[in-house]
């Protein structure tokens, strides 16, 4: 099998970035990741059906906020037991994003391979990104020009590769989680992350922390289950098995893509180590134990 990186710049449209109560900015991780299995699943049924996802890196180049329309379910269920009806679901966080991600993937094929595929642009015709439609330019034959799809060998230049060859005006959303995990108090430590550094009146410097550089954020990673699954009614299929879950929020920094190159190529002018780069998000599916390795939790529904 070939380990390759799919490079996918595009203008996304009406994203939802309202991903959980707690946070709202930048689209949900774990949405996100939907879209790379969705990604999955076509190239499967379409191109390769030995095909892989095993995470992906997402980079931000320009976002623009807008308030969206509300939108109403399709249906109104009435609440058990009452005379009322259950609210409408309303999106009012929507945002334009100009947006790279990088999967990283298995495949028995070459990047070559891709090149020459017709059925490449199958495969995100029909899709959607989180609740929006998208622009990408599709790649012709091995021509290959900025802006447009891109497919490369993992083992020839690694994942610094993979960046150099995206547009480097922009931030990469890096796991920064591990920042607090073994902090006394991990709520405060993610605070003192998240909030702007204050000024000491008497030395006129901000109270600091041990804080890389970078700008840190709340973001949506997943759901973690909360009981094993089983068949559940008053779902939407009731053959399948459903677990109740709550929402999982972690540490984003959002920083430079170039300094992620100066850290991934060991130029290392930051101080930082390379190996603390946390720069591929995957999914641990519903394992928590996984943690220390994975950092996307993922909850579904499992055919019995």
């Amino acid at each position: 099998m070939n380990i390759l990186y799919m490079i996918i710049p595009m203008r996304a449209y009406d994203v939802r970035i309202d991903s959980s109560a707690y946070t709202a900015g930048l689209p949900s991780l774990s949405g996100i990741y939907g879209f790379t299995h969705a990604i999955e699943r076509n190239i499967k049924e379409l191109i390769d059906d030995e095909f892989f996802v095993t995470g992906f890196s997402y980079l931000v180049h320009n976002i623009n906020y807008s308030e969206g329309t509300k939108r109403f379910s399709q249906s109104k269920r009435k609440i058990k037991n009452s005379n009322d009806l259950a609210a409408p679901m309303e999106d009012l966080k929507l945002a334009i994003i100009d947006q790279t991600i990088i999967i990283e993937v298995e495949s028995k094929l070459t990047a070559s391979d891709f090149y020459n595929s017709d059925k490449l642009n199958d495969v995100f015709s029909k899709l959607r990104f989180m609740g929006g439609h998208f622009n990408i330019q599709m790649p012709h034959s091995n021509q290959i020009k900025g802006g447009c799809l891109e497919v490369l060998d993992a083992t020839d230049g690694g994942f610094s590769d993979a960046l150099k060859a995206c547009n480097q005006n922009g931030y990469i959303v890096e796991d920064a989680t591990y920042l607090v995990e073994n902090a006394s108090n991990q709520l405060q430590y993610t605070l003192d992350l998240i909030k702007q550094p204050k000024l000491d009146k008497s030395t006129g410097k901000p109270f600091s922390i041990v804080r890389p550089q970078g700008y840190f954020v709340p973001i949506h990673i997943g759901y973690v289950g909360l009981d094993k699954p089983s068949l559940k009614h008053d779902t939407r299929d009731n053959n399948v098995n459903h677990i109740y879950a709550e929402p999982v929020i972690g540490v984003a920094r959002c920083r430079t893509i170039r300094s992620a190159i100066i850290n991934l190529t060991k130029s290392n002018d930051l101080q930082e180590d390379p190996t603390d780069c946390r720069f591929i998000w995957q999914n641990s599916a519903l394992n928590p134990e996984d943690f220390e390795t994975k950092n996307l939790y993922i909850v579904y529904g499992v055919n019995p």
